[in-house]
């Protein structure tokens, strides 16, 4: 299995990551997106198993689930 993995500031956690503005939730959106895509195509390439598009993002996946569609889909 390949987890990506992200870190945030001083081991908070990664669940209550949250945006305050729309600009803010479409620039994490398209951050995360290249970095999770990216990762993608590496698992994909070395013929991983299992593949983690997020780990602990409880808030992020409330607040766009659109979003956690749409990169599933990817």
């Amino acid at each position: 299995m390949l987890k990506p993995q992200i870190w945030i500031w001083r081991g908070e956690y990664t669940g209550y990551l949250k945006m305050t503005s729309e600009e803010d939730w479409k620039i994490l959106e398209d951050t995360y997106r290249k970095f999770i895509l990216d990762f993608a195509e590496v698992a994909q390439e070395s013929k991983v198993e299992i593949f983690c598009i997020g780990t602990e993002l409880e808030q992020f996946i409330i607040h766009r689930p659109e979003y956690w569609s749409r990169l599933i889909s990817e």
